[in-house]
This record gives C-alpha cells, sequence and structure tokens, in this order.
C-alpha cells in the first residue's frame, strides 16, 4: 500500500501523468512553415507505447473486450490524427476508468453521493418545468430549457435520470422512483424516455426470471415509449433535427466502413459532409454512430454487443438496468462523452466485470 491507494491505483495515476505528459509535449512547441516531423513522431511513439499499458489497466475492470477497443482508438490516432479533439476522445475513457478504479472501496459513499444528486436533480427539474422554483431556479438555469436540473441540458439530464430510476425503485425508495419518473418526463427527451422504459423493463425481467413476464413488459414499455414520442407537439420524434449529424455520420461510415476516420475526425470532417443547418454539430448525438465514425463499423457493432453482452450477464437487475439504460440513450445521445453519465456507466460496469 502507498497513501492508503494499492499498487493497481498508483499504476493509474502513473499512466495518466504520462498522457499527460504526452498533451504538454503536443501543444508546448508551435511549429512552423516546415512543421516539425520528429515531434510528431515522437507524439506517435510514445501514444503507441502506452496504448497496451492502458489497455491492461482497462482490460482488469472492464473486460479485454473493451480494451482492445481502446487500444486500437490509441493507436489509429496516434497514426492518423494527431489533434486535441481526438485526444480528447482516446484519455476521456481512461480517466473515467482511472477515477471509478481510485473510488474503489468507497462505493457506499458514491452511491450515497449518486442518492442526493438524482433526487435534488429531479426535484429542480420539476420545479423548472412547473415554474415554481422561484429564485432558486432562476440561478440555476443558464440555458433557455425546462427542466434541465443544474445540468444544462434536458437530454442530458434525462440519460442520468433515465439510466437510476430503475435503482432508486429496487435499491432506493419507490417514493425517489416516482419523482424521477416525473422528472424524466418532464425532459421531454425521447432517447430518455426510451432508455427508462427498456432499462425498467430488463431490471423486472431478471427480478421475475420468466420469459413471459418478459414478454409482456417489453410490450408494455415498448408501446408507452411509442405513445410518448409520437405524441402531439413532438417533432421527428424529439430529437430536434440530430437526423442531419446522423445522416452525414453515416456518409462519413460508408466511405470507410472497416477502418474509420479516426478520433477526432467528426469536428475536422464536419464541414466536409455538408450538413443542411445552419450551425455547427460538435457531436454526433450517437454515441454508437460516432464510434463508427471515428474506428469503423465493425469495432462499434462489436462494443455494443460488448456492452449488451453484459447486461444480460448481470445478476443484478438495478447494475443491469443502468448499463442498458445509457447503451439505449448512446443511440441518439453522448452520455458517453457526459461525465456525469460516463462515470456511471464506468461504475455500473466495472463493477459488474468484477462481480461485486
Amino acid at each position: 500500500m502507498m497513501l492508503g491507494y494499492s499498487r493497481f491505483k498508483v499504476d493509474w495515476v502513473i499512466c495518466l501523468c504520462a498522457l499527460s505528459a504526452v498533451f504538454l509535449m503536443m501543444n508546448a512547441y508551435v511549429p512552423g512553415l516546415g512543421g516539425d516531423p520528429f515531434r510528431e513522431a515522437r507524439i506517435e511513439m510514445a501514444v503507441l507505447a502506452l496504448a497496451p499499458i492502458g489497455a491492461r489497466f482497462i482490460a482488469k475492470d472492464y473486460g479485454w473486450a473493451l480494451a482492445c477497443v481502446w487500444a486500437w482508438s490509441a493507436v489509429w490516432w496516434a497514426i492518423l490524427g494527431r489533434d486535441a479533439y481526438g485526444y480528447e476522445e482516446v484519455v476521456f475513457p481512461i480517466a473515467m476508468a482511472a477515477l471509478v478504479c481510485l473510488l474503489r472501496g468507497r462505493e457506499a459513499a458514491v452511491w450515497i453521493a449518486l442518492r442526493v444528486t438524482f433526487l435534488l436533480q429531479a426535484i429542480l427539474a420539476v420545479l423548472q418545468v412547473l415554474g415554481a422554483g422561484g429564485p432558486l431556479t432562476i440561478v440555476l438555469r443558464g440555458f433557455d430549457f425546462p427542466g434541465h436540473g443544474t445540468m444544462g441540458n434536458p437530454t442530458l439530464l434525462g440519460a442520468f435520470l433515465s439510466a437510476l430510476v430503475p435503482w432508486a425503485w429496487m435499491r432506493w425508495s419507490r417514493l425517489e422512483a416516482a419523482i424521477g419518473m416525473v422528472a424524466v418526463l418532464s425532459c421531454n427527451s425521447t432517447m430518455a424516455c426510451a432508455a427508462l422504459g427498456l432499462s425498467a423493463v430488463v431490471a423486472l425481467w431478471k427480478a421475475s426470471r420468466r420469459e413471459w413476464a418478459f414478454g409482456f413488459m417489453f410490450a408494455g414499455g415498448a408501446a408507452l415509449t411509442a405513445a410518448w414520442a409520437l405524441k402531439p407537439g413532438i417533432s421527428f420524434l424529439s430529437v430536434n433535427g440530430r437526423h442531419l449529424p446522423w445522416a452525414a455520420a453515416w456518409r462519413g461510415i460508408l466511405e470507410r466502413p472497416f477502418m474509420g476516420w479516426g478520433p477526432g475526425s467528426w469536428a475536422g470532417l464536419y464541414p466536409h459532409w455538408k450538413i443542411d443547418y445552419p450551425g455547427t454539430w460538435l457531436q454526433v448525438h450517437s454515441d454508437w454512430l460516432q464510434l463508427a465514425h471515428s474506428l469503423g463499423l465493425p469495432a462499434a457493432i462489436f462494443a455494443l454487443f460488448v456492452v449488451i453482452w453484459r447486461a444480460t450477464r448481470e445478476r443484478d437487475p438495478a447494475r443491469a438496468a443502468v448499463i442498458i439504460a445509457l447503451a439505449v440513450n448512446a443511440g441518439g445521445n453522448f452520455p458517453f462523452r457526459f461525465l456525469p453519465t460516463a462515470f456511471l456507466f464506468c461504475l455500473a460496469f466495472s463493477s459488474s466485470h468484477r462481480g461485486r
């Protein structure tokens, strides 16, 4: 032990420090007209050397399947990208995994903090929608969205809450789960509703252990989700024009279906896909599509399969529901790139992989 940490946790810190050093080396030099090929070679060699080290750490908590996907992203970035956007995509997963590792042994305190956050965010979202929050909602608003809690966006809040509603129902209290469910509906997000419905189905199915119950609950959850998505006033299933970046990402995927364009490529190739939209979509608004755009369809399908497989193998219904909810939400949102939901996914997935 060193300062209360296991040797494995210290290794995580060393790996993060090494990746930070790569980032400093990448940005400390301002190239001239001729560039600096030696500097670029150093960065490439450093990341290629760190890829198997980082993969070893990820494999211990998340399995070798996801570790290989991450290692491929690091290698592909070193070969193709070497820009800040790609660096964030490479480092963010390992940083989240390291944070969960450093908090190991303190899971009870982490879940207490998540419980408090869940309840406060849910109550605040409902108050914002009702306009009954008074000065508190005015101070915390910051964006022209109702029902976003303090997360700035109702769809991201919906992603966070929908993953925890089944957990609240099974682990905390029915009242907290009911408040969370109302808050999810107030977010007016189709993906959040779909995630809540399907994660609840999975949780109840695993709790009942009956195949016929699963069929009825799946049909009921799908019907309720469709009814909410198709209600009057919802345009294009409330995805708010996200079919534009989805279609653009798909055009890019079809050009490089097997290898992808490299991590961080979406921001640079955005103008190339000629999206008919006056603003800029900084995200594809679909983590699975963005992964396919970056690393290719095989890597994205493989990662999705691994996540779903882990959820189906998980014996704890509440933990399986968290994994499924975020995997579903990632179909039309970017929960894996948003710190609260990415941390929640890493916490649930690593605990599931370790059998705890």
